[in-house]
C-alpha cells in the first residue's frame, strides 16, 4: 500500500530469508568478475537502475547473512550499490527503503500496546532487537521504527475477510463472513452481488 500511495506501485521486494548464506549478497550486487553469473549482474542493482524511484522492501532482515546486512548498511549509509561485476554504481537516493523483522514479535507487541511515548518506545524495541542478535550498527541507521501490536482476532477478520470477499462472491450469489473477538460467523448477504 505504501509502494501504490507514495511510488505508483514501484516496489522491490528482497527477500532476506534466501539470502541466509554468505554467497547470497551475490543476488543483490552480482557475482564477482569472472565467476559464474557475473554477466547477469545483481538483481537489486539492476532494479534500481530500472526503476530509479520506488520502495525497497527488505523482508525479514533478521534472517540475511552478515555479509548481505554489511551490504544493505553501505546502502542504507550512501543510498548506493555497486555491482561487484561491472564496477558500475547504482544510486539508491530516490527510494525509500523499509526493513521488516519478526524477531522478538511478542516482546516488541506488548512494548508497543504498552508505550505511549514514540521515543520511549523505540529505544525499547531497539533494546529487545539487540538482545535477538540485530546488530547496534543496523539499528543505529534506521530513520524509524514502527512496532505493531499483536492483530486482534476483528483485525484479522478485516484483512482475511477482504480478499475472502473477493475470492468468494460468483456471478448468483455471495457470501459474507466475518470474524468478531467471540468467533467467526457466516452472513448471507442482504443483497444480490450487483448490489454491493
Amino acid at each position: 500500500a505504501l509502494a501504490a500511495e507514495l511510488f505508483a506501485g514501484r516496489m522491490i521486494r528482497v527477500d532476506c530469508n534466501e539470502l541466509s548464506a554468505e554467497h547470497g549478497v551475490q543476488r543483490l550486487i552480482g557475482a564477482p568478475p569472472g565467476y559464474a553469473g557475473s554477466e547477469d549482474g545483481g538483481q537489486l542493482c539492476r532494479a534500481i537502475g530500472r526503476f530509479g524511484t520506488g520502495l525497497i522492501l527488505l523482508d525479514e532482515i533478521e534472517k540475511a547473512h552478515p555479509v548481505v546486512l554489511k551490504t544493505v548498511m553501505g546502502l542504507l549509509d550512501e543510498a548506493r550499490l555497486t555491482e561487484q561485476s561491472t564496477g558500475q554504481v547504482y544510486d539508491a537516493s530516490g527510494f525509500m527503503i523499509v526493513l521488516t523483522s519478526n524477531a522478538k514479535q511478542a516482546e516488541i507487541g506488548k512494548i508497543a500496546a504498552a508505550t505511549a511515548d514514540p521515543s520511549e518506545r523505540t529505544r525499547k524495541v531497539k533494546d529487545e532487537l539487540k538482545s535477538s542478535g540485530f546488530l547496534p550498527e543496523v539499528l543505529a541507521r534506521l530513520d524509524a521504527i514502527f512496532p505493531f501490536e499483536p492483530l486482534s482476532r476483528r483485525a484479522l477478520a478485516a484483512i482475511v475477510g477482504g480478499s475472502a470477499f473477493e475470492n468468494r462472491c460468483g456471478r448468483e450469489h455471495c457470501v459474507r463472513s466475518s470474524v468478531s473477538d467471540a468467533g467467526p460467523a457466516v452472513n448471507p448477504p442482504a443483497a444480490p452481488p450487483s448490489a454491493l
